[in-house]
Parts: structure tokens; sequence; C-alpha cells
């Protein structure tokens, strides 16, 4: 099925295995993942559902925060050693990609993974310091309603300012 330039596809798919490798050309250092292409919301029967990438996440001074960040995200990796990567501990994530079909490597249009994402509807859970300070001050308004005494008076914020000069927002109340 030919693909519109320059259109980018989500596809879901399954990483089968990953190692440290370098690039042929530069020798640039990269996480190499392969990867099966399991399917495509918006082409159902697209050619590449059932296909293997390949794709690598970067592993130089300019890339190694996003790589460091995409690793834990998307992948999961809670790791803290490069070496680890060099083993197939990826394998078996599910993940999405995003797909450009390219030409400039060749003539012939190729398919080129861009971007690793989470699933679509996954979440993250928050950081465990972030978390701490939520709760602290979520847990006694939340104690509050549940034992009938309702929200501690301090917890409540102040009353909006009223009269002509008011810059209450009212588009903005969430009820």
């Amino acid at each position: 099925m030919p693909h519109p330039k320059d259109e980018r596809i989500v596809y879901h798919a399954t990483v089968l295995n990953n190692a440290i490798a370098v690039s042929k050309k530069k020798e640039t250092p990269s996480v190499k993942l392969s990867i099966r292409v399991d399917g495509c919301d918006l082409y159902p029967n697209d050619e590449l559902i059932g296909k293997i990438m390949y794709g690598d996440l970067w592993l130089t001074y300019a890339t190694m925060e996003r790589t460091t960040k995409t690793l834990r995200e998307t992948f999961g990796w809670q790791g803290k050693n490069i070496d680890e990567l060099n083993e197939p501990i990826l394998a078996q994530k599910k993940i999405d990609i995003v797909v450009e079909w390219d030409s400039s490597f060749d003539e012939k249009e190729r398919p080129n993974i861009m971007f690793f994402n989470r699933p679509k509807g996954t979440l993250t859970a928050l950081d465990p310091a972030i978390l701490e300070g939520v709760v602290s001050d979520l847990q006694p308004m939340l104690d509050g309603v549940l034992d009938g005494t309702g929200v501690p008076e301090e917890m409540s914020p102040p009353p909006p300012a009223s009269g002509p000069n008011s810059t209450l927002d009212t588009d903005d109340l969430p009820f």
C-alpha cells in the first residue's frame, strides 16, 4: 500500500530483542532494537504488520538524556548501568512506534522508525517524591470528607474577589 509522503503512522509493536551496537559509518553507539509490527489502527491491513523492523536509541552526548527518558518512560527500564542494555531485557515490551516512509538513503522508499512511545492508554505513576507531597496535601481533605467533618477550613481556598474590579475568571471554574 502506498503511504502519503511525510505521513507519520503509529504502529503497535513488540520488542523482540535489544543490544548495544555501533553504526557502520560513524561508529555511533546505540541501543539497537528489533521490533515486530503487530498492528495499525489507521491501516489495519498495512504491509508492515508482521514484519520485523530495527530502530536505534542513540547513546551520545547530545542524545543521552532523551534516550534515558525514553528507556525509562516507554520501556520501563530502571537500570543504572549501560551494559545491562546489552542483554535482552527489553524483549516482549509492548510499545507504539511512529514510522515515516523515507527515501533519503536511496531512491526506494523505506519505513523509518521516528519515535518510540508508550502504548496508547498506558499511564506512568508519579515519582515517589512528588507523590509524597501530593498525598500529604490531599489526605487531610479526603479524611474530612470520609469522616463527615468536611474539608478542613484551613485548607479551603480564599473566597474570590467580588465587585467591579474582580479578576475572577468564571470560565475557568471546574463546576
